[in-house]
C-alpha cells in the first residue's frame, strides 16, 4: 500500500508525496503538515497487487477550518432583536441573538450563559456567574425561568446589572463569545 495527500480535485499528491507502509498497516497519522484555512484536502490509498496491478480510492477530503466564527448581536428582555436595558426580577429572563455567521464550516451549535460580568467569567465557581453554558442547539433565543427563581438569585438585587453571554461553536470546534449589553434589574 501507499498513501498520499493532496488538495481535493488537484493533484493526488500535492501535500505529501506518494508514501509506501507495510501490508498489514490499516492506519498512519500524518504530522507536521502545513494546511491552509478553507481548502479541502483528501487522501488517496493505492493498492498494489503481486503481478503489479494498481488501483486507487480518494477520499471526499476534508474541509480546513482554523478561523473562528464571526460575533453577532446578543439581546435581553424579548425575543424580538430589541435589546430592554431594565428587568423586574418577577420577570422571566429571554434572550435573542442574530447575525453570527461561519463561511467555511457552518455554526454548528449555540451555548449561552449569563453573570453580573461584561464578559463570561472563566473560572468554575466564579461568583458573578448567574448560569453556566447551556447548549441551546441552532436555536436564536434562550428563555430561563424568572430572574427571582434562579439558582444564584441572591447575586440578583435591584439596581444589579446582568450579561448574557453567547458562544457560537462551529464545525471545527472552533468558536467566539458575544455579550449583551447591560440589563439593570429595577424592581420585583
Amino acid at each position: 500500500y501507499d498513501y498520499a495527500v493532496g488538495v481535493t480535485g488537484g493533484t493526488l499528491d500535492s501535500v505529501v508525496a506518494w508514501t509506501h507502509v507495510a501490508s498489514f498497516e490499516t492506519e498512519r497519522t500524518v504530522t507536521g503538515l502545513t494546511l491552509t484555512h478553507g481548502t479541502k484536502y483528501s487522501i488517496s490509498i493505492r493498492a498494489t497487487n503481486c503481478a503489479g496491478a494498481t488501483t486507487t480510492q480518494t477520499s471526499p477530503g476534508v474541509l480546513i477550518d482554523t478561523v473562528p466564527p464571526v460575533p453577532g448581536k446578543v439581546f435581553v428582555g424579548n425575543l424580538t432583536g430589541k435589546h430592554h436595558n431594565k428587568i423586574f426580577r418577577a420577570e422571566h429572563l429571554q434572550a435573542s441573538w442574530a447575525g453570527f455567521t461561519d463561511s467555511t464550516s457552518g455554526i454548528a451549535r449555540y451555548e449561552w450563559a449569563m453573570s453580573t460580568y461584561t464578559t463570561p467569567p472563566s473560572i468554575v465557581g466564579n461568583t458573578g456567574l448567574i448560569m453556566g453554558w447551556s447548549d441551546v442547539g441552532l436555536l436564536e433565543f434562550a428563555r430561563n425561568g424568572t430572574i427571582a427563581n434562579m439558582p444564584k438569585q441572591a447575586l440578583l438585587t435591584v439596581g444589579t446589572d446582568i450579561y448574557v453571554h453567547v458562544k457560537a461553536i462551529d464545525n471545527a470546534g472552533n468558536f467566539v463569545i458575544a455579550n449583551s449589553n447591560a440589563t439593570r434589574i429595577v424592581g420585583f
